[in-house]
């Protein structure tokens, strides 16, 4: 079992922070709200994967404890990221812990930052 954020992927002509919101929802049941950018991390798997994260920040809505998640979800859990460091290799990436230092540092960038042609 690996413990990470959710993660996005784009449907067609979605924004990030829209497919963010989704994402989210269905990984964990939590309406949330988007209000801006953490940061942009690009990390290369030493099997040779490359990913490029977006790390939003927001607000917890409104949880639907009976929605069930997407598949190979087996629960959504808060921890503290002194439990998220006591996973260690269970962490599906070193960004799992930089998106939170990030966040906790006060990086914060607008939404408008991505600009969508």
């Amino acid at each position: 079992m690996v413990y990470n954020q959710p993660g996005v992927d784009l449907d067609e002509h979605e924004t990030l922070a829209a497919a963010a919101i989704r994402e989210t929802l269905e990984e964990t049941a939590w309406e949330v709200q988007v209000d801006a950018i953490v940061g942009i991390y690009y990390w290369t798997h030493p099997k040779g994967h490359t990913f490029v994260r977006t790390c939003f920040s927001g607000v917890a809505l409104h949880h639907h404890p009976d929605q069930p998640l997407d598949h190979g979800i087996q629960r959504a859990v808060w921890l503290t990221r002194e439990e998220m460091v006591a996973l260690g290799t269970r962490l599906r990436s070193p960004m799992v812990l930089r998106c939170i230092d990030d966040y906790r540092a006060g990086r914060r960038y607008p939404l408008d930052l991505f600009h969508y042609l």
